[in-house]
């Protein structure tokens, strides 16, 4: 555990402290290194054995917020709002998602890509 510490750039102690769960919101500055290191570290049969059942079996739920409305006098109901979107996607979508993050594709390439058919409500 010692490596961990230092691959952190934080104390023995202050892990400990974390892995025990006397600590719990890392500041800013350790969020930024921990989230590396945990991408690298966790086993990647887990996280190969997790994709095949999200692409063959059940699916992704991915959720995001967008900015829904238009410009209107304050107090009206069509004033812009952001929303919370949270849709369940089929395994072959899944797929899809996993194999145009592998090849590198950004936000933008996937945005640009042919338009998957209407999922059903």
């Amino acid at each position: 555990m010692p490596q961990n510490a230092q691959a952190l750039g934080i104390s023995q102690r202050t892990l400990e402290r974390y892995v025990s769960g006397k600590l719990k919101r890392p500041h800013q500055d350790l969020r930024g290194r921990l989230e590396p290191e945990v991408k690298k570290r966790w086993q990647p049969q887990i996280r190969a054995k997790a994709r095949k059942k999200a692409a063959t079996k059940d699916g992704l739920v991915v959720s995001t917020c967008a900015c829904f409305g238009f410009e209107a006098d304050g107090g009206m109901t069509d004033d812009a709002r952001i929303r919370d979107i949270t849709q369940a996607l089929p395994p072959r979508w899944a797929d899809r998602l996993f194999e145009a993050r592998d090849a590198g594709a950004n936000e933008q390439a996937v945005a640009e890509a042919p338009k998957a058919p209407r999922l059903p409500h």
